[in-house]
């Protein structure tokens, strides 16, 4: 009895054999721990590009020769001062000083006049400010000015003394009471009698307790007080 064989088993046979055999160098044959899928790995990428060259290094930095002059005054200020300075020479040195730079200054304070302006108005220049309109003439009014009317002042600062004949100092009470004695004294000196410890009143005293006393004058005060305070209450009503 004869063995069957598959077809397709004898054929996926064959290729695999044919595959071995292309891929497999000569000389190489397959351990146990070998297998096909280790056999048939994919191909590794391609390595990077190398990286590009590095900058250059900057050129040394050359420091230009400095002047002997300099030099000198740098080691002047570095060395520590072993004299005092000489006023005088420093204030010469200060007074000397150092001419400056010729400034060419834009000055727009000062209008420009072109030639063929000053030529149509007959070697003159005339601004806008000059032309003769309504406006220009108004601002000539505004800048001349205008003479005000005299104008009445209701100032209340001063106090208005019309009708007071004078004003009194008002009596201290020692002199009430030199007052009040005195007029005891006259009362007593008709009938001869001096009261003592009391001085007699001069007459020229006596005329001004008389014109003191006036009944008329005080009515006059009161009278004009009044007048004074009319005035006042007015004018707040007023305001």
């Amino acid at each position: 009895m004869k063995n069957w064989r598959d077809p397709l088993h004898e054929r996926v046979k064959e290729n695999i054999d044919k595959t071995l055999a292309n891929e497999i160098p000569k000389g190489h044959t397959l351990t146990k721990n070998e297998s096909l899928r280790s056999l048939l790995k994919p191909t590794p990428p391609p390595m990077p590009p190398p990286l590009p060259p590095k900058m250059p290094p900057p050129p040394e930095f050359k420091k230009s020769p400095l002047d002997p002059t300099k030099l000198k005054k740098i080691e002047s200020l570095r060395s520590r001062p072993r004299k005092r300075p000489d006023w005088s020479d420093m204030m010469k040195e200060v007074e000397q000083g150092r001419k400056l730079k010729h400034v060419v200054c834009n000055d727009r304070s000062s209008p420009i006049i072109t030639r063929s302006a000053v030529v149509k108005n007959k070697g003159q220049f005339i601004f806008e400010s000059e032309k003769p309109n309504s406006h220009n003439e108004l601002l000539k009014e505004i800048s001349k000015g205008i003479r005000l009317k005299k104008v009445k002042c209701n100032d209340r600062s001063k106090p208005n003394l019309e009708g007071l004949r004078k004003f009194r100092r008002q009596m201290t009470i020692e002199e009430q009471v030199q007052k009040s004695m005195s007029q005891a004294n006259l009362a007593a000196s008709p009938s001869g009698i001096i009261v003592p410890g009391v001085t007699e009143v001069p007459a020229a005293e006596e005329e001004d307790i008389d014109e003191m006393d006036d009944i008329d004058k005080v009515r006059d005060d009161l009278q004009s007080t009044k007048q004074l305070l009319a005035i006042e209450l007015r004018n707040k009503e007023v305001q």
